[in-house]
């Protein structure tokens, strides 16, 4: 018979052209230069930067703004960029905040306590999101345990409350980022009051089933300290530094190490 009736199946394939000179390469590039022309960085990480940047050439550079970062949105095809995007934006508001271009130095006379306080606490706050899996981190605004009238309380908001996946435990993390971690008052060396206070505040308007600690964690400058205060077998309160100058290594198993 005649197979003038019969089709010949055709398979037709489409392809996207892939351009590596995406937005997020674009600020991985930039901030790959930002670090390279900065002097205060380590000569090491300025080549070991430099080096990176040669294997992208075909990204172009891109200024880097806070318009820029509000740009950036992330899906399951590219969240792996989201710790890098996280750093970039880091490093970017630092050098904001500094008066002399480029200057990261985070103990500069240039940037005020609050705003650094403001970026320490957001580092600790992604580095938790980012890196474990066991805890679910968010900054949690409390209800006062008061009879009155609420609208005149003070607003009571953790800075990072970690909830153990097993729904027992939970760490409420604050983080201060102070030129001198003590206070002195008549010739006695202590913490200071107001943040041992406003931590034992948050202890105490947990549920009373919960495994509780609370930790006030300092950057260091010039005093390592690492101190436990028990209330209680279901309650502590702890107060260390960490160290900024040490090698991401270092940070992180630190970081690790409190949970």
């Amino acid at each position: 018979m005649p197979n003038s009736g019969r089709f010949t199946p055709i398979v037709v394939c489409e392809k996207d052209q892939y351009s590596a000179n995406i937005l997020l390469n674009r600020v991985m590039k930039s901030t790959l230069l930002a670090i390279c022309q900065n002097r205060y960085v380590k000569e090491e990480t300025r080549r070991l930067s430099y080096s990176y940047m040669e294997l992208i050439p075909e990204v172009k550079i891109v200024p880097l703004t806070k318009e820029i970062f509000l740009k950036i949105y992330f899906n399951r095809h590219n969240v792996h960029y989201k710790r890098m995007i996280h750093i970039a934006r880091l490093l970017h508001e630092l050098t904001l905040l500094s008066h002399k271009h480029g200057k990261w130095s985070l103990f500069s006379a240039e940037v005020d306590e609050t705003s650094l306080n403001r970026i320490f606490e957001k580092f600790l706050f992604h580095f938790y999101r980012n890196e474990q899996k066991d805890y679910q981190v968010q900054s949690e605004v409390m209800q006062w345990n008061l009879i009155g009238n609420q609208s005149l309380l003070p607003t009571m908001k953790t800075d990072i409350s970690l909830s153990h996946k097993n729904g027992q435990q939970k760490i409420v993390m604050d983080a201060k980022f102070y030129r001198n971690i003590f206070q002195k008052h008549f010739g006695k060396t202590s913490f200071h009051s107001h943040n041992l206070y406003q931590m034992f505040t948050y202890l105490m308007h947990q549920r009373k089933d919960l495994t509780l600690r609370g930790i006030l964690i300092y950057p260091y400058n010039g005093t390592e300290v690492d101190e436990k205060f028990m209330w209680d077998d279901r309650m502590t309160v702890e107060v260390l530094t960490l160290n900024l100058e040490d090698s991401w290594g270092d940070i992180y198993k630190k970081l690790m190490s409190v949970l």
